[in-house]
């Protein structure tokens, strides 16, 4: 299974990989900003890419406007056809911007500052049996 994690943040990063790990789920890219993870969809495609996690606010720009959304994440995958799991993971979850939800098996998270999201984990084993 192919995984995409759009994340800015290094602890959430380190305790999506130990949560991955947990599960011996080793087949993943991760991207700190949307405009690398456009660049890696353009080139490489969603060939059996199963899921992405996806924060909502990337790094701001000296102006302090969002380099880039999760919305618009979704965006490209959705123009790429992709129509796996989008996990919407975030400290504020605002499923309620992400208008094409319905194109994806759409979960939003609320990220936990603890080492493990139980929620996250419970996510990712059900993606797992499938």
């Amino acid at each position: 299974m192919k995984i995409l994690i759009v994340e800015d943040n290094l602890s959430h990063i380190e305790n999506l990989k130990s949560s991955l790990k947990e599960l011996n789920m080793t087949d993943y890219k991760i991207f700190n900003n949307f405009n690398d993870t456009v660049d890696y969809l353009d080139e490489f495609g969603i060939e059996n890419l199963e899921l992405v996690v996806c924060d909502h606010n990337f790094p701001d720009f000296g102006n302090d406007s969002p380099e880039g959304l999760g919305h618009q994440i979704l965006f490209e995958l959705n123009c790429l056809k992709f129509n796996k799991t989008f996990i919407h993971y975030s400290q504020e979850p605002c499923p309620e911007k992400y208008e094409l939800k319905d194109k994806v098996n759409f979960i939003s998270l609320k990220k936990e500052l603890s080492h493990t999201n139980i929620d996250l984990i419970k996510e990712f084993k059900n993606i797992k049996k499938d």
